[in-house]
């Protein structure tokens, strides 16, 4: 079973992690992903399904996001276009037409949108 505990010791073990794919694990808060995100900044890689979102100020270096089923406002999608995205991929929300203005503008390598 994983957990925030869990998470919590990868992230403070584990100092070349890079990714963090985390779907379906219904012992994982978005605690624990912040706590990840806090203490690997350098993260590449993001992959999760969340209704709501952890702070994403400290992520650095982040290159690809999968978002699942989580609540994106305009403003969330502002903060992700100051993240070095190459690669964002939205399943399930809908999207405003601003927000999806805002994601399409920002020229990543590679976007999925839901339809």
């Amino acid at each position: 079973m994983i957990t925030d505990v869990s998470l919590y010791a990868l992230s403070w073990y584990c100092p070349s992690l890079s990714e963090v794919h985390v779907q379906d694990c219904h012992f994982i808060s978005k605690n624990g992903i912040a706590c990840v995100i806090i203490r690997r900044p350098m993260l590449r890689s993001i992959s999760m399904c969340w209704k709501s979102l952890p702070r994403w100020a400290d992520v650095r270096a982040l290159q690809h996001l999968h978002i699942r089923n989580a609540i994106l406002s305009d403003d969330i999608l502002f903060l992700f276009a100051r993240l070095p995205l190459k690669e964002l991929c939205i399943q399930g929300p809908r999207l405003t037409p601003a927000g999806a203005s805002i994601s399409l503008a920002l020229g990543y390598q590679r976007m999925c949108l839901p339809q």
